[in-house]
């Protein structure tokens, strides 16, 4: 999970680059608000478009999520064409 609430991402500012924020729904460490005004901030720039998504039921570790976080990285790089295509069926959301 991005530490928005800890540290200052304007550096990503001057870099428009796509990619893939994930951020656990239980985040303990890092409010969920923190990472939506982040990526909102980032998306305002010309060029920007994250793939944003968030778990539920992860925490900040995505302790006993590991296997939906590796399908949704999965199902991000199939949707770019990062790869090799793996088969991927996401969790319904909670």
């Amino acid at each position: 999970s991005t530490p928005a609430n800890q540290f200052d991402f304007t550096f990503l500012a001057p870099c428009p680059s796509n990619g893939l924020v994930i951020h656990g729904a239980d985040d303990q460490l890092v409010p969920t608000e923190s990472t939506d005004g982040l990526v909102e901030r980032l998306n305002q720039q010309k060029g920007i478009d994250l793939d944003y998504r968030v778990i539920g039921g992860a925490n900040h570790f995505f302790k006993d999520k590991i296997e939906d976080l590796m399908l949704h990285i999965h199902d991000h790089m199939n949707i770019k064409g990062g790869g090799r295509e793996i088969p991927v069926q996401l969790p319904k959301a909670a």
